[in-house]
């Protein structure tokens, strides 16, 4: 199992936009908004790499200004 955790950093107009097109994907959930303009995300794999994968979807989402790595934990 692989978890990781995101800081991803919007556009505040944004914002709103990201947040839609977060939650549509699977296997990625939003835990907190904060500030005016960052989401924290958690991104729960069963396969190494698949994190990567779901990081690069984030970081291509239209409002996405950068994704920080906050956590990643693995485990067999």
């Amino acid at each position: 199992m692989v978890v990781t955790g995101l800081v991803v950093k919007t556009a505040p107009e944004k914002l709103q936009d990201v947040l839609v097109e977060i939650e549509k994907m699977s296997k990625v959930s939003i835990t907190r908004i904060m500030d005016e303009n960052k989401i924290l995300t958690i991104i729960d794999n069963q396969k190494k790499g698949e994190e990567s994968v779901a990081s690069k979807e984030i970081e291509q989402i239209n409002g996405v200004i950068s994704i920080s790595l906050a956590y990643h934990h693995f485990e067999n």
